[in-house]
């Protein structure tokens, strides 16, 4: 063992397989095998930028306290399970996100374009369509003591139908272009 208590100007320094300065004036790589960075306390600190031009791969939790930003043209930001399958994926040049799973929003969803479900939808809460509503199939009003309902904008029944009896509630003209059958009682009030 050697001990220098002054500064060593050098310009290239072998030790075992780590090389500094041999590859490049400011480079450290080495002459074989993989170079490792292993501090005392289990830390490593780079206090400055980092520039990576090969692959990532971080076997542990990565916390990241900024921003962070996937800056390319025609690639996809992918998670993947441990078989390498895509769970959750978005495409750089779009935008497209497509999520193999349950999306849970806590909080107000806007759409600014179509909005396309293939598969059955469930609404627990109230829905307020503000344009046209086209059906291309029936509409079924699946509930005991319920009543649908046509109103005008502050809240006035013009026409209802009850669910618990069939009753239904014409605040208006009815036209009828075809047969009428009639198998019960009819009273005319005017």
């Amino acid at each position: 063992t050697v001990t220098f208590n002054q500064a060593i100007t050098s310009t290239e320094i072998t030790a075992d397989n780590v090389r500094l300065g041999v590859a490049g004036a400011s480079e450290i790589d080495t002459s074989s095998g993989n170079l490792t960075l292993d501090s005392n306390t289990g830390e490593t600190v780079i206090d400055d930028n980092v520039t990576v031009n090969g692959t990532t791969d971080i076997d542990g939790l990565t916390t990241i306290t900024d921003g962070l930003t996937v800056k390319a043209d025609n690639k996809l930001v992918a998670i993947q399970n441990a078989a390498g399958l895509t769970k959750f994926e978005i495409d750089t040049d779009n935008g497209n996100t497509d999520i193999q799973g349950t999306v849970n929003i806590e909080g107000a969803t806007v759409v600014d374009d179509t909005f396309n479900v293939t598969q059955a939808t469930d609404l627990d809460g109230t829905l307020n369509v503000d344009g046209v509503a086209t059906f291309q199939n029936d509409v079924v009003l699946n509930a005991d003591n319920k009543n649908f309902k046509i109103q005008l904008d502050n809240g006035t029944d013009k026409f209802t139908v009850a669910s618990a009896s069939g009753n239904t509630d014409i605040q208006g003209t009815l036209d009828v272009n075809g047969a009428t059958n009639v198998t019960n009682t009819v009273g005319i009030t005017g």
